[in-house]
């Protein structure tokens, strides 16, 4: 497996671990409009090859993109609460291994302000990721 491939998987079992129903990015959204669900995505940047004890280092970082999907019934501050929470699930320095790679979160996440999607309110989460092999 590519290094790309285990980041994805580290990332989407640790998302898969929260109480909503996940919807990735080839996926059908769900069509009830009264159960919050999240989208994700994940946003990786150039890596770079750096010299470190003596020795060639690729580094991998990127945002893992998250969108709280709600109805629009829901209160915003019950809705930005919930996505605290699920910020919460990622804290700084968490440690995700898969097929023997480290992803590490090396930030509290970002809770942005949401906006209308068709019949839900939509609100961006960004989680910050690295990863040194």
């Amino acid at each position: 497996m590519s290094t790309e491939q285990n980041i994805w998987n580290a990332l989407a079992e640790q998302v898969d671990e929260l109480d909503y129903t996940i919807v990735g990015p080839l996926d059908v959204y769900p069509t009830n409009p009264r159960d919050p669900f999240v989208i994700m995505t994940n946003i990786p940047n150039i890596s770079q090859r750096m010299a470190m004890d003596n020795d060639w280092t690729h580094v991998y970082d990127g945002v893992l993109s998250l969108s709280l999907m709600t109805p629009l019934q829901v209160p915003i501050a019950e809705v930005i609460g919930m996505a605290g929470e699920i910020v919460e699930e990622f804290p700084e320095s968490l440690k995700m291994v898969y097929a023997g790679t480290t992803v590490r979160i090396t930030k509290r996440g970002d809770v942005a302000q949401g906006y209308r999607d068709n019949a839900f309110w939509r609100t961006p989460i960004s989680i910050r990721w690295q990863v040194v092999e």
